[in-house]
């Protein structure tokens, strides 16, 4: 999916912008260190977690800009409708590094 916005203290933190990181597999690809090859079924995947409402939360190490790592709970909402008939979903992290 596309990514609408990052906050500025996603960017302090990971160094990434909303134009390192457009979209989903963006994302796995440099924060988590996906292998492009395997970015789309990541990305799916994490998708689907979210297809019958919220996921639990995740625990996971994300790789920032600069090459160091920082731990980070992910929270996410379940997709809704938008008047256009695409679906959004919101979601945060908290970094407990």
């Amino acid at each position: 999916g596309q990514f609408l916005a990052v906050s500025r203290a996603f960017t302090d933190i990971t160094g990434y912008t909303l134009a390192d990181v457009p979209d989903g597999r963006a994302w796995v690809r440099l924060a988590l260190g996906v292998p492009d090859d395997r970015a789309d079924a990541v990305h799916a995947a994490m998708l689907s977690a979210h297809a019958d409402g919220p996921p639990a939360p995740l625990v996971t190490r994300v790789r920032t800009r600069a090459g160091g790592h920082r731990e980070w709970v992910f929270h996410g909402s379940a997709p809704r409708p938008l008047p256009d008939g695409r679906r959004y979903m919101t979601s945060m992290a908290v970094d407990i590094t």
